[in-house]
């Protein structure tokens, strides 16, 4: 019985796609080193399924198992070129930004221990409901995004499920404490763990500047924008000393003419909301915005 080798190009599209999503799966979601091992295999049925003929397909065809004949080799030599150029590229990348992500959300999680942490050392107990809400939102939300998917910069991480599941179980008994229970009850629950953020950027060698810009972005930049853009110069100076505490963090860490283009539009900012000049804050505010749009996109 003769089975056809050559299929449409159509066919081969859905199958080399199948054979993509497979490998990009399999790199992020097996641990090491099974992850390389089945993306390398993913990635070889890829470029299989592109070329309408595969390996084995040709080892029958030299014994005169399958019938039919290879057609068009030049054009499926392209193919494999292109396929092999296009995940060069795209696997570094997914990799990349994979890592991004994953420091974005370690600096939401960072940003809201510390604002609960502030709010109960100073015993307010309406900041307290509020930062220990948030904390437990953004506490839950991280646990249920890595309790099983391991992003690459993390996958050989064998603590962090342990110490993740550890401070998940908190965010309920905090929250309970900060809303009708005692504030300083909650500022010790909050000094039960060890640094986890830390932890985690220090064990996989994250970068300690991508956190320190994710933390002023969440912490001071939001907050200040919305201050600007209502008008309110009492507001943005009683900004100040968080923004410069959380600027000067990344100060520490790198410098450089766009950190420099960052500290300048803060202080024209903060001059013109002490001369109370409500109409130039939200132009400043835009310009400020901009500035570290530049440094935070291109952090390392």
């Amino acid at each position: 019985m003769k089975f056809p080798v050559n299929q449409t190009f159509f066919g081969r599209q859905l199958r080399a796609l199948a054979a993509e999503v497979l490998a990009l799966v399999a790199f992020f979601w097996l641990p090491a080193p099974w992850s390389y091992l089945s993306y390398a295999a993913a990635l070889w049925l890829a470029l299989e399924a592109w070329s309408g003929h595969c390996l084995l397909n040709r080892l029958f065809l030299k014994h005169g198992v399958l019938g039919g004949e290879l057609r068009r080799p030049h054009r499926d030599i392209v193919i494999f070129a292109v396929m092999t150029a296009v995940f060069a590229v795209a696997a570094p990348m997914s990799v990349f930004w994979s890592q991004r992500l994953l420091v974005d959300d370690l600096g939401r999680l960072q940003v809201a221990y510390d604002q609960a942490v502030a709010a109960t050392d100073r015993r307010l107990r309406v900041e307290s409901q509020d930062a220990a809400v948030r904390l437990e939102i953004v506490l839950d939300d991280f646990y249920r995004r890595y309790r099983s998917y391991r992003p690459f910069a993390i996958k050989t991480d064998r603590q962090l499920g342990v110490e993740l599941a550890q401070f998940a179980e908190l965010g309920r008994p905090i929250k309970f404490e900060a809303v009708q229970g005692d504030l300083g009850q909650a500022r010790r629950l909050l000094s039960g763990p060890v640094d986890f953020v830390g932890g985690i950027m220090a064990r996989n060698r994250l970068s300690a500047l991508s956190l320190a810009l994710v933390v002023f972005k969440e912490a001071g930049l939001v907050t200040l924008l919305d201050a600007a853009e209502r008008g309110d110069s009492a507001q943005l100076i009683r900004q100040y000393d968080n923004l410069n505490a959380r600027w000067g963090a990344v100060e520490a860490l790198a410098t450089g003419p766009e950190f420099a283009a960052v500290r300048a539009a803060i202080e024209a900012l903060m001059d013109a909301a002490r001369l109370n000049q409500t109409e130039k804050l939200l132009p400043l505010a835009k310009s400020l915005r901009a500035a570290f749009g530049k440094a935070y996109f291109f952090r390392d």
